[in-house]
């Protein structure tokens, strides 16, 4: 990409004939190489992290008006965030320019006819040069300009001892109208939502903590005190927490209108509002097994654990439906509720387990595997896995419970609804 820039890759085995990890050799490496000195920006990075959709895991953009003062800004989040532990290569979006030389007017300039503008003009002329004519020259037009020798445009002291014109045609020397301060801006502006940003980005061992956890944090502390310091700094999250915020929010509707479209195929086939409820109670107590299936693989819960709670909840409604199904069957034969759900109970006991161990079963493999691919799979995996197998006991004991509760909630309302009556 350019000269200043040095990149050394290393190309390491399958993760199958390994025993380090990449995490765990970058994180080596980043401790064996230290701080180098002169360098813009030092980056150790592995493909398990570069090829995270999303961009970085932490992603904050300072947005303001004043660039000095977001640069303040970004350097004391830089420090704040470099007091985490497990927060690595800690960077902002800020690159430095080449030197430049400003001057701003002494007092009493304008008395004397100067203004920045007309300054600005007469150095320009004389260094850059002023367009005295075109000279034609065959088919070519050649442009003469008037300005300074060269061996006078290459100190500063050329610019203080310079000429400046008034308005009443007077020429008084540079250094009596205007200071000249050495500047180092910028070398681009970027701007975001209409205003100038610098964005300040990390990495993170999620091995020692987690993105959400440590942008959670500096919502309490930090972020307050930057713009209490700061007046009219705005700060937002951008890169994987955008992106995270973003599919969560998208994933939650489509599970409302999921858990709505069964429901609602649920009353159209037992034609009551209620028993599709104690169906669908399955979902949320199949949490159980998903928690003690992440801890026991040691991954936290991501959105790819949610889209598995989606998968999940397909299976977990259809063993319920087995269930009941057979048991009002048993009640239209003549039993009553309680022998009706043993009975159901019994009839469906091989078909509900069946189907929740071949599911598991199927899935197992994708648990066992230690390819790189496989890992991104596996919060989804374990989601299904771990959830089915506790849906399956909670509905062989729970749905039979709630279904005797919800028959004694509704006799006990129609007697107080009859006692009323007389």
């Amino acid at each position: 990409k350019g000269s200043h820039i040095a990149e050394i890759t290393i190309e390491l085995r399958g993760s199958e004939y390994r025993k380090t990890s990449s995490a765990e050799l970058t994180n080596s490496w980043r401790k064996l190489t230290g701080d180098i000195p002169g360098t813009l920006s030092l980056i150790f990075s592995s493909d398990a992290r570069a090829h995270r959709p999303g961009g970085k895991p932490i992603e904050i953009v300072l947005l303001g008006n004043r660039q000095d003062e977001l640069l303040q800004a970004s350097e004391r989040l830089k420090r704040a965030l470099a007091l985490f532990d497990g927060v690595e290569d800690v960077e902002d979006s800020y690159r430095a320019g080449k030197p430049e030389l400003q001057f701003s007017l002494k007092e009493g300039a304008r008395q004397l006819g100067v203004n920045l503008a007309d300054l600005a003009r007469q150095v320009r002329a004389n260094f850059w040069g002023e367009e005295a004519l075109k000279v034609q020259r065959g088919r070519n037009e050649v442009t003469i300009r008037v300005r300074y020798p060269e061996h006078e445009r290459e100190s500063r002291g050329s610019l203080e001892n310079m000429k400046v014109r008034t308005a009443q045609g007077k020429e008084i020397p540079f250094s009596h109208v205007a200071e000249v301060h050495e500047y180092q801006g910028p070398s681009n502006i970027h701007r975001k939502y209409g205003r100038r940003a610098i964005t300040v980005t990390s990495d993170v061992d999620e091995d020692k903590t987690n993105a959400s956890e440590i942008l959670s944090k500096m919502s309490e502390t930090v972020f307050p005190k930057l713009k209490k310091d700061f007046p009219g700094l705005e700060i937002r999250l951008e890169g994987q927490e955008q992106e995270r915020a973003e599919s969560i929010q998208s994933l939650f509707k489509g599970l409302y209108i999921a858990l709505f479209l069964i429901y609602i195929l649920l009353v159209n086939m037992f034609r009551t509002y209620t028993h599709p409820l104690i169906i669908m109670t399955a979902i949320p107590f199949s949490f159980i097994g998903i928690v003690i299936g992440h801890l026991l693989f040691g991954l936290d819960f991501t959105i790819l654990s949610m889209f598995g709670v989606l998968a999940l909840a397909g299976v977990v409604v259809n063993d319920s439906l087995l269930l009941l199904e057979a048991s009002n069957r048993a009640l239209e034969r003549g039993r009553n509720l309680e022998q009706a759900l043993e009975e159901g109970a019994r009839d469906r006991f091989r078909q509900i387990i069946l189907t929740s161990l071949s599911t598991a079963a199927g899935l197992t493999p994708l648990l066992m595997e230690t390819s790189f691919q496989a890992q991104f799979l596996k919060p989804m995996t374990i989601t299904v896995v771990f959830g089915l197998m506790a849906s399956t006991v909670l509905i062989l004991l729970l749905v039979p419970a709630l279904t005797v509760i919800r028959a004694d909630i509704l006799t006990t309302l129609g007697r107080h609804v009859e006692g009323r009556n007389e």
